[in-house]
């Protein structure tokens, strides 16, 4: 089996619809029974609604229920979420899996993939909160604008709305 993962738009804005495609490619030799594929949608976004073209898909669980998949056929889910609030500068990593299949996969190397979708900020005010434990990384952009960036540099927290002169007089 073969996972592909999409997504419709990687750098949407807080409160902006996207939609997660999931492919599951068998690649063969022969027919696959017992096909689930894992793909637990993110903490930053909120589920709307699923579409398979095959099966069932528990977005409490993120287990996509595929079934058999006949040799060189495909399926796809897709699953749309809004994007939370308190996520811009964020990058977000979404990764599905194969988690069941009755036969041995020849080449389960290709069985997972993932995708990275960056919430779109603008200049100004962004979540910028000390907490313990909660390293603050400040930063300079090309144009002198004060940036800064958590702990593992996973969220951009704060951007300033327009270029500050950071030298010394």
């Amino acid at each position: 089996l073969v996972i592909a993962k999409a997504v419709d738009d990687d750098t949407p804005d807080e409160g902006g619809t996207i939609v997660y495609t999931v492919t599951v490619f068998n690649a063969g030799p022969d027919a696959a029974t017992g096909v689930a594929v894992t793909d637990v949608l993110p903490a930053e976004v909120t589920y709307v609604s699923d579409s398979p073209s095959q099966g069932t898909y528990s977005s409490a669980s993120g287990l996509w229920t595929v079934g058999a998949i006949a040799d060189s056929a495909g399926a796809t889910l897709d699953v749309t979420v809004t994007v939370n609030a308190g996520t811009a500068g964020c990058s977000l990593t979404n990764t599905a899996f194969v988690s069941g299949l009755d036969q041995a996969d020849p080449n389960p190397a290709n069985d997972a993939d993932s995708v990275v979708v960056t919430v779109a900020v603008t200049p100004g005010f962004r979540r910028l909160t000390a907490t313990p434990g909660n390293d603050l990384h400040p930063a300079w952009s090309p144009d002198n604008s004060a940036i800064v960036f958590d702990s593992d540099e996973s969220c951009l927290l704060y951007t300033s709305p327009s270029p500050r002169d950071r030298t010394r007089s």
